[in-house]
């Protein structure tokens, strides 16, 4: 099987750039993101309950893994440290989800030609402790209503940021031939001209904080 013929969420995988050192290198960095993908979706929410499905699993994982790449691995059971740690030595999450969003969400919307609209909003996590007195939890996200999925997602730390991560996400996601609506935060200049420059198509709430426009569209569409 080659890595063109891999399901697209484990060829992401695998196209992933691995930016250790190759010395010492135990664990491919392939394997990491398998082990921790397949604990996840088994309700293992900790790297410590993720060592133990590793463990637990290790003949399935040895078999699953030479099956998908080719190569069987003497280890296959890493520690909740190496889980941890090598994943955000490699890279940042943001470097990791940016890769996932532009290899396996890209090849969903590939295959399903009917996706056309990708709803962007902000929601404030309520509940969650605080970094500091003057920050809160406030989560961006990108979300396709047909697929029913989260494509992407931005962390900043106060609704004040929030057009900063919209920003990033038309910059981060494919938008070519897709409906963008944002709520009024979204409604600038700029924004419109990223979504039409990427290939796309807008619709942007327009509300009292913009009262002369508002007015204007008032009068046009009484």
């Amino acid at each position: 099987m080659t890595i063109m013929e891999l399901p697209s969420l484990i060829r992401s995988l695998t196209l992933i750039d691995d930016r250790r050192n190759n010395k010492n290198k135990r664990y491919p960095l392939p394997l990491l993101l398998l082990i921790a993908f397949c604990a996840s979706i088994s309700k293992h929410d900790s790297w410590y309950t993720m060592q133990d499905y590793a463990l637990a699993h290790e003949a399935s994982i040895r078999e699953l893994y030479k099956q998908l790449f080719g190569e069987e691995l003497e280890h296959v059971t890493p520690s909740h440290d190496t889980l941890k740690i090598v994943p955000c030595k490699s890279h940042s999450p943001q470097g990791l989800q940016g890769g996932l969003s532009k290899l396996w969400i890209v090849d969903l919307l590939q295959w399903d030609e009917q996706t056309r609209q990708i709803c962007i909003d902000g929601k404030t996590m309520r509940g969650v402790k605080k970094l500091s007195p003057d920050t809160e939890s406030h989560i961006v996200s990108a979300y396709d209503p047909h697929l029913q999925l989260v494509l992407s997602m931005d962390a900043v730390p106060t609704k004040r940021n929030e057009l900063d991560a919209i920003r990033r996400l038309l910059d981060e996601l494919d938008v070519t031939d897709a409906l963008i609506t944002i709520d009024a935060i979204g409604c600038q200049h700029d924004v419109a001209e990223q979504v039409l420059e990427a290939g796309g198509d807008y619709v942007l709430q327009v509300k009292g904080n913009q009262p002369t426009l508002l007015q204007e569209l008032e009068d046009s569409f009484p």
